[in-house]
């Protein structure tokens, strides 16, 4: 991905906003799981997997002992950012969150490691680490707030139908799209309010792969759907 964001500020500590990393275990959906909080200086904003039209992703790796199976790193839903320019983004602000579940484990030390890119007016690359010692699977469950940001699939939304190629969200007010890395060009997507919700239409052309994620609005929270072109 291309970089269109504004200039890298220098290296000097007073242009570094402050990007917390700190590691958790929770229960999720019955799974042991092992993840990642940042906590983002107010301000500044982190990118998503697919940054949009500025940006870099940010990036998340887990090194585990021997024994140790996870499973693919599931990251939060992001938000859209529109800058002075008209440039679209994709990612967080104040917050974000990643997980993994665990497949199996032993006792042990989990490291992890991020790189990201914090925007405001300028732009600081930087890098975090965080450590979580681990000796059974956790009995606590992950936070409602943090777990209702991790996408789920459509089918979990009330009355959601697929026809064709096109998802009918009852209820829906209205939505936003974010393509993953592979599928934003390859992919026409649009959206018109129906009688009772949205009804979203997303065509794959040949060739494309990938998962997109819809944030749709209605009377309750935002919530976060993946939605796979057809």
């Amino acid at each position: 991905m291309w970089f269109t964001a504004p200039a890298l500020a220098s290296d000097l500590a007073e242009d570094a906003p402050e990007v917390r990393l700190e590691a958790w275990s929770a229960v999720v959906e019955g799974k042991p799981v092992v993840g990642l909080t940042w906590k983002i200086e107010p301000g500044w904003h982190l990118y998503w997997e697919n940054p949009g039209d500025s940006g870099l992703a940010t990036s998340a790796h887990a090194e585990v002992p021997s024994g140790w199976v996870l499973g693919d790193v599931r990251w939060v839903g992001p938000d859209r950012m529109v800058d002075s320019a008209g440039l679209v983004s994709y990612g967080w602000s104040d917050l974000t969150h990643a997980m993994w579940v665990v497949e199996s484990s032993v006792p042990g030390r989990v490291s992890f490691a991020s790189k990201w890119l914090a925007c405001r007016d300028r732009c600081v690359p930087g890098e975090s680490h965080a450590t979580l010692p681990w000796k059974r699977d956790p009995r606590r469950r992950l936070a409602a707030a943090v777990a209702d940001r991790f996408p789920v699939p459509s089918s979990a939304w009330a009355g959601a139908r697929w026809e064709g190629s096109t998802l009918f969200l009852p209820g829906a007010e209205r939505v936003e799209w974010f393509p993953s890395v592979g599928l934003e060009l390859l992919s026409t997507v649009t959206s018109e309010k129906t009688s009772d919700g949205i009804a979203l239409t997303v065509v794959r052309e040949p060739g494309a792969t990938g998962v997109g994620v819809v944030k749709v609005f209605s009377m309750r929270e935002p919530q976060w759907l993946t939605v796979e072109a057809r």
